[in-house]
């Protein structure tokens, strides 16, 4: 889990089929209902995926590196995940 803590991570034999990046430590003040002013990017380089997450237009402060995944590998996986908020 990501959280407050940490500025840059990096992640090893993350599964894109199996696994789940939870940014809900990162997201909201744990009130659940709204996301605005968040936003989220992703960019590919070296084989990496680098995910940064931000608030209110500033730049990110937090970001995950999934090692040896694209985001192609993302479409692949079939079906979205559910995170289990329905």
């Amino acid at each position: 889990m990501l959280d407050d803590s940490t500025s840059d991570v990096s992640i090893e034999s993350f599964d894109v089929e199996a696994d789940m990046l939870d940014l809900s430590d990162l997201l909201g003040d744990g009130d659940g209902d709204s996301l605005d002013g968040y936003f989220v990017t992703a960019s590919e380089k070296g084989g990496d995926l680098k995910i940064e997450i931000g608030k209110d237009g500033q730049s990110s402060n937090n970001s995950a590196t999934l090692k040896d995944v694209s985001i192609s590998d993302f479409a692949d996986s079939g079906e979205g995940r559910n995170t289990g908020n329905d």
